[in-house]
């Protein structure tokens, strides 16, 4: 009667991008010698020093808010924008959400 093993496996190993240019293949080696053990020891070599050159990709232009500049007359219009648009999303939740059925698809 031949007895069945146990296998097991890996099923990931997680790294980042930017860590993959910085590491050799990865080697399977046998722990027999160390652990007397039938698994097998993941060996790869990593340089974490290696210089990779990264650009960051601009997705949108930035907005610079000349806080100091701004006159009164500008400030309260911001205000009444901001409450207006408050007022907007308060009647806009109320109306919508007026059951549970509305709940659940909020």
């Amino acid at each position: 009667m031949e007895q069945r093993r146990n296998e097991s496996q890996i099923d990931d190993i997680y790294i980042t991008n930017n860590m993959l240019p910085n590491i050799s293949k990865p080697v399977l080696e046998s722990a027999k010698r160390i652990t007397n053990s039938d698994h097998k020891i993941i060996v790869f070599e990593w340089q974490p020093l290696k210089q990779i050159k990264q650009y960051r990709t601009k997705k949108r232009k930035r907005v610079i808010y000349l806080y100091k500049e701004t006159s009164e007359e500008r400030w309260e219009e911001f205000r009444r924008e901001i409450e207006q648009s408050l007022e907007q999303a308060e009647n806009t939740i109320k109306e919508e959400i007026k059951d549970e059925e509305r709940l659940n698809k909020c």
